[in-house]
């Protein structure tokens, strides 16, 4: 019976199958591409001979190939840089001169509460245009957010998820959280003396990854010193003068009076 059994063992056909998958496995293996299977033996010697010949020039061609490649990356990035360079110190002009307006006594920069709610209204005792109240309401945040640097109250003044973003209420809540911060920091002294460089943002920004050796000669480039920063924001405030975009002296005015009926027929000598 054992005898039997063993025989039976031995008439398993599982290794003549497993053979036979093999050998037709081994007959389907690819041969390779083209070169092996499409050419002939003289042709297949012709394309070696041939690729051994022009190996040199082919490498000296992807060199400079790949040196335009880089010149061409790095002047990307110095235009990316010089574009950076013109936008900050249009942001900063325009930062110092909203802090001067800040900065002014008796300008049109809001001490209190009472001097928010009183701005918004006009002589008679009744609101303004609603145009009027967020034009002054953007203006002393921005005051607050661009000239002083305190970017945690920036806000949008607009929003499709909310309507309430960048109306009256919203803008007048938000001016009068940053007024009692103020208030605060004036009792310590601890107010800014001097507009914030934009460029304090983009240093504390976060990076991912590791820089190679071009982001860094560019990095190093795009850090540019608070002078001169500021001296190519005065030449900035200077030709925005000029060009009568802006006018220091109405900045540092105080709000202007309502026009009404005793103004008509009034003039003024200058």
């Amino acid at each position: 019976m054992a005898q039997q059994m063993r025989m039976h063992d031995f008439d398993r056909p599982s290794l003549i199958v497993s053979d036979r998958r093999k050998r037709k496995h081994a007959q389907a293996a690819p041969r390779g591409g083209f070169f092996h299977s499409g050419l002939t033996v003289e042709l297949q010697e012709s394309l070696v001979e041939y690729a051994r010949l022009t190996a040199a020039s082919a490498r000296a061609d992807g060199r400079l190939a790949l040196a335009a490649q880089n010149e061409e990356r790095l002047s990307r990035r110095e235009e990316r840089t010089i574009t950076m360079l013109n936008k900050a110190v249009d942001q900063y002009a325009y930062s110092m001169e909203l802090f001067d307006a800040w900065a002014k006594e008796g300008g049109q920069r809001a001490r209190s509460k009472a001097d928010v709610a009183k701005a918004l209204l006009n002589s008679t005792g009744r609101s303004k245009p609603e145009a009027q109240q967020l034009e002054y309401l953007r203006t002393q945040i921005e005051m607050r957010v661009l000239g002083l640097g305190w970017t945690q109250y920036a806000t949008r003044w607009s929003s499709s998820a909310d309507s309430r973003i960048g109306t009256v209420a919203h803008l007048q809540e938000l001016l009068e959280e940053i007024i009692c911060e103020e208030i605060v920091l004036r009792g310590r002294r601890q107010l800014p003396t001097e507009a914030a460089p934009p460029q304090s943002a983009w240093r504390d920004s976060a990076q991912l990854g590791t820089l190679d050796a071009d982001a860094l000669e560019v990095r190093m480039q795009a850090q540019f010193s608070t002078e001169e920063l500021q001296a190519r924001a005065e030449a900035a405030r200077q030709r925005r003068i000029e060009a009568g975009i802006s006018d220091p002296v109405e900045a540092m005015q105080g709000p202007a009076p309502d026009f009404d009926q005793q103004l008509v027929g009034k003039r003024i000598e200058v």
